[in-house]
């Protein structure tokens, strides 16, 4: 049982390294990752590593796939669409260069005990909540599961407070989670968060515990203030008309309110979530992986000077 992951990034260099080096902590057979800018200079600090594929998106990468489309969303499911299509690995996710897979055993193992009818394998999120340390990148390690408006309303009010009706998402960004995808399926379409089958949208499928999905929805008030006009336009906020309104009126001193009331936690919320299960502290000890990962690179390099030099 082997499995991959492709993705379409433009993050900083910090950001990618960190990305690469979790995931390829994990033992995937493959990572798939796709430069949005093609002279993106992330691509050249991790080209060459093993198991990694650098993919630049440029003018040639997309008249090979039938143009270039004006959104995000349709350049990730292009892209990922296009690995998928190769039948490479038993099980292809597909993820966003702001998520980490934190499974609690070998990805690999749960993936074979998948359903054999089950087309898809299921990821739950854990939205990182907001750490005062601005220690490095993706610092924070408190994440938070999604909270449940119907099975969950004293709890939804006592976490976002005057806020709640508008959340009913349960978190500030996506509650669908992401997937893996079993390979050979005919008429299957990668999507952002399932796939489509024969035009139909795949549901009914729960999430696999042991593949928890950390995303880091924002580091900071600032980064996530940066990021609203495009989350408003099309991507995370589009379809919350109610939480939209709120945002689109509110003063900096009132964003920044809203920003420490749904994305960060005092003590006392703390608490409550982690009695209730909702809530995972976390220590992905990145720099730890990067520089092991850096280690590797710098191995294998002199190893392949020094072979084409005998």
């Amino acid at each position: 049982m082997n499995w991959g992951i492709a993705t379409t990034i433009k993050a900083p260099v910090a950001e990618v390294e960190a990305w690469v080096a979790h995931h390829l902590a994990l033992k995937p057979a493959q990572i798939w990752l796709h430069f949005d800018d093609p002279d993106d200079p992330a691509a050249d600090v991790v080209e060459g590593i093993k198991g990694l594929t650098v993919i630049r998106c440029d003018a040639d990468h997309w008249e090979a796939r039938g143009g270039r489309p004006i959104k995000i969303e349709g350049r990730q499911t292009r892209n990922a669409q296009s690995i998928y299509d190769r039948d490479e690995v038993d099980w292809l996710a597909h993820m966003d260069g702001d998520e980490f897979i934190y499974p609690s055993e070998p990805v690999a193992a749960v993936l074979a005990r998948a359903d054999e009818a089950s087309p898809v394998v299921r990821m739950r999120p854990w939205e990182a909540i907001h750490s005062p340390k601005n220690g490095g990148v993706f610092d924070a390690h408190l994440f938070r599961a999604p909270i449940l408006w119907k099975e969950q309303r004293e709890l939804f009010y006592a976490v976002f407070e005057d806020y709640a009706p508008i959340m009913k998402r349960g978190s500030l960004s996506h509650s669908v989670g992401k997937s893996f995808y079993r390979k050979g399926i005919e008429g299957l379409e990668v999507r952002i968060h399932t796939a489509l089958i024969d035009g139909e949208r795949v549901k009914g499928y729960p999430f696999a515990d042991e593949l928890p999905l950390l995303h880091f929805h924002a580091h900071d008030p600032d980064d996530w203030k940066s990021r609203l006009p495009a989350r408003a336009k099309t991507g995370a906020y589009l379809g919350v008309p109610e939480l939209l309104e709120i945002l689109s009126e509110a003063s900096a001193e009132e964003l920044d309110h809203f920003y420490q009331t749904a994305a960060a936690m005092d003590v006392d919320k703390v608490s409550i979530c982690m009695d209730r299960g909702l809530l995972k502290d976390i220590d992905l000890d990145l720099p730890a992986k990067v520089s092991a990962m850096r280690l590797y690179a710098t191995i294998a390099s002199a190893r392949l000077r020094s072979t084409e030099t005998s």
